[in-house]
């Protein structure tokens, strides 16, 4: 659960560093077999660079990192940026 949180502050700041659309970011999914041949993981990559911007924790099936990435495309649009390095917080 800490992998998605961390990839939801990720993915929604690079939507508001884009004018706040989601259009300007082009980005994708990757759905990945682990090397253990058993579990499964998700990375989420910037189209310019290539650059994984956000890896899920392993996952023990390809359904299940589906459901992690459509999560985590849900939730971002709307997810609030706590910042924890602030004195308010």
């Amino acid at each position: 659960m800490y992998y998605v949180r961390y990839c939801l502050k990720i993915v929604q700041h690079q939507t508001i560093t884009n004018n706040l659309s989601m259009n300007k970011f082009k980005g994708e999914f990757k759905i990945h077999l682990a090397k253990n041949r058993v579990q499964w993981y998700w990375t989420l990559k910037a189209e310019g660079n290539a650059e994984v911007l956000c890896t899920s924790e392993m996952l023990s099936s390809k359904q299940n990192c589906r459901k992690g990435i459509w999560a985590v495309k849900r939730i971002a649009v709307f997810a609030p940026i706590i910042d924890t390095t602030s004195d308010d917080f």
